[in-house]
């Protein structure tokens, strides 16, 4: 989920990279699959769930707070172990810097629209 600057409707963005961890990457993790799932299935999944609807809260942590929703919803279809859940919501709540020590950070809760007012508002 991204969104260009200034702007807080979220747009779900799919791509393949032939790379798994990125360079500019500051922290990783690497979360164990309670079972297979296909990138489509996955996919599928993330619209019938309707986080493409999502409005970004402003800030900068919006899209943490999506990334813990998709991870919810992952646990519950019992793709991911649902330890992960508490542990990202953990992760997620850090600044993490490449010059100083990671510093706690509220996650400020988007929106996510219905069908109609997603509609209505972006298309």
């Amino acid at each position: 989920m991204t969104t260009e600057e200034g702007f807080i409707s979220g747009e779900l963005v799919w791509s393949w990279d032939a790379y798994q961890i990125s360079n500019s990457a500051i922290i990783h993790f690497d979360i164990a699959l309670g079972s297979a799932v296909e990138v489509g299935t996955l996919y599928n999944q993330v619209r019938s769930w309707g986080l493409q609807r999502y409005t970004f809260s402003g800030g900068g942590s919006g899209c943490r707070y999506w990334i813990y929703c998709l991870i919810s919803k992952m646990a519950e279809m019992q793709w991911i172990h649902a330890d992960w859940v508490g542990r990202m919501w953990s992760h997620l709540s850090y600044q993490y810097s490449r010059e100083v020590a990671p510093k706690v950070i509220e996650i400020k809760m988007g929106t996510f629209n219905t069908q109609k007012d997603w509609e209505d508002e972006y298309e």
